[in-house]
């Protein structure tokens, strides 16, 4: 598909009938002097033209690959309602890395949250987390459901907060069943796993960029004041049509 644009111009004359021409600097297209005997008035303006349709080009928004948030929870709600426990598990200020409250799971315990990824593909589980007076072997685990398996990204006994970012496998895309899990194994009441500001992120399937529009033919006098081209039609899977004006 082809779209036909025209453009009619006219040369700028001063009051001595000076004719001035259109070009380009760092400050942006302006008139001056033009010495008739190098080039031809209308010839100057269809050059001047392919400067302004290729500055159009480059001025197309452009779709980037990028990350939604498909679910996330800061236990600012000050509950784990939304989420399945078992054990001793809850939504405490002592638990905050950011803001009033954080997750906070004691001894043997675990919460899971079921997040459908349908429709998203690149998941990323990101969060902060850190423990407290574990012993030797005891640790906070982060876990991926991808329906079948629990999938383990983390394995850790960290006492700093930090912050993790981790990519799921292809089978957590597209998937009605993806599910998180943060559980520990710890022997005591007084050993914890603090979490806070829990996300999961995935790619939407339309990331592709825009084509930015091209000479299918490029400018030509039609007569001493008017040019015409045609254009090609730039297609952007965001948002359909791309649509560009002179």
């Amino acid at each position: 598909m082809k779209t036909t644009l025209s453009f009619a111009v006219r040369h700028q004359s001063d009051t001595n009938g000076q004719v001035n021409d259109l070009v380009r600097s760092d400050k942006g297209f302006r008139f001056v002097p033009m010495a008739t005997s190098v080039i031809h008035p209308l010839k100057a303006r269809v050059k001047a033209f392919i400067y302004l349709f290729t500055l159009c080009a480059l001025l197309l928004p452009v779709a980037s690959v990028y990350a939604d948030v498909v679910w996330s929870d800061d236990f600012e709600s000050g509950t784990l309602t939304s989420w399945t426990t078992s054990g001793t598990a809850l939504a405490s200020t002592k638990s905050a890395n950011a803001g009033t409250y954080g997750g906070e799971i004691k001894g043997t315990a675990w919460i899971e949250r079921a997040v459908s990824t349908v429709g998203y593909t690149s998941i990323h589980l990101t969060y902060y987390r850190r423990t407290n007076a574990m012993d030797t072997g005891e640790n906070l685990y982060v876990e991926w459901f991808d329906g079948s398996i629990w999938n383990t990204l983390e394995t850790t006994q960290d006492t700093i907060w930090n912050f993790q970012d981790y990519t799921c496998a292809a089978n957590a895309d597209e998937n009605a069943n993806f599910k998180i899990r943060f559980r520990t194994d710890a022997s005591a009441g007084n050993e914890y796993a603090y979490l806070d500001t829990i996300e999961i992120t995935g790619t939407p399937p339309d990331s592709t960029p825009p084509t930015a529009p091209t000479f299918a033919v490029a400018p030509a006098a039609v007569d001493e004041t008017s040019i015409s081209m045609t254009a090609t039609v730039s297609t952007d899977l965001l948002s359909p049509p791309v649509q560009y004006y002179f």
